[in-house]
């Protein structure tokens, strides 16, 4: 009988464990940005979704929190793919490319696209390796002299573009549109997501805007399906695709094969600019 008592008490703890392991998403930057955009509509198309902010150090930070805890997965760029986080990126591997948006150059000064191709040139973006950060590399093909100021967050951008400090700035679709509602800031030049824009003799590619979810590499098969489970809920819902459309973002879900190709295009760029 006692025997039969102990093993019921484990019975119980362990199911309790398991039962109200929570579904999370770990977010490596602060409430406001491109990734706390995403991760309100996925909570919102499933409330059980639990959403943590951990910000800097291009992800490692986020992925360190994952270490810990394994029931949540990381929405991010794959910017820690970049020379700054090789390490940690060992660490996750890539479960859904879930969306890609548009990319805007703002400014708040009277400037044109032109005049960012000649003489010196401050332009802001978030992070390295980000879409904006990778637009502005291509950027430097046609004039070197831009300098590119990673700023580790589109909030901690904001005072520099206000102040005339930065003379552009690069940043995704949810963001951008905000910033130019709020404080009335010009747009330079729109760069629809996956597209190759050709504009005054310049061929820029967007197709890295790359918004994916990562698990945690050593996570159990239990805690990889049940937030598999929580996320696909979300994100398969028609609501969520019209909802990412009026935040300037296109839907992007594809299979794992196409997956792992779109990543593979962005390391490759990366590693174009020794990134």
């Amino acid at each position: 009988m006692k025997k039969y008592i102990l093993s019921l008490i484990f019975l119980c703890v362990m199911h309790t464990a398991y039962a109200d392991e929570t579904c999370g998403l770990v977010v490596p930057a602060t409430p406001g940005g491109v990734y706390d955009t995403f991760a309100r509509l996925i909570q919102k198309h499933n409330p059980d979704m639990q959403i943590v902010y951990k910000p800097g150090a291009y992800s490692a930070n986020a992925i360190a929190f994952m270490k810990e805890n394994k029931n949540y997965a990381l929405l991010s760029l794959p910017s820690m793919y970049s020379k700054n986080n090789k390490g940690s990126a060992d660490s996750i591997e890539l479960f859904k490319t879930i969306a890609s948006p548009d990319q805007l150059i703002l400014t708040n000064k009277n400037i044109t696209f032109e005049k960012l191709l000649s003489g010196k040139v401050n332009i802001g973006v978030p992070l390295i390796g980000t879409a904006g950060h990778l637009i502005a590399l291509q950027l430097t093909d046609y004039n070197p002299q831009i300098n590119i100021i990673p700023f580790g967050g589109d909030a901690k951008a904001l005072p520099s573009l206000d102040s005339g400090e930065i003379d552009a700035y690069i940043t995704g679709a949810p963001t951008a549109l905000k910033w130019i509602k709020n404080f009335e800031y010009k747009t330079v030049l729109y760069l629809p997501a996956n597209r190759i824009i050709s504009q005054s003799g310049v061929i820029i590619r967007n197709t890295t805007a790359l918004n994916s979810i990562f698990f945690y590499k050593s996570a159990t098969i239990t805690q990889k399906k049940k937030l598999a489970a929580c996320i696909n809920a979300a994100i398969t819902s028609e609501e969520w695709v019209k909802e990412l459309a009026l935040n300037g973002t296109q839907a992007v879900l594809v299979s794992q094969d196409e997956n792992k190709r779109l990543l593979q295009s962005y390391i490759n760029l990366l590693n174009r600019y020794d990134y």
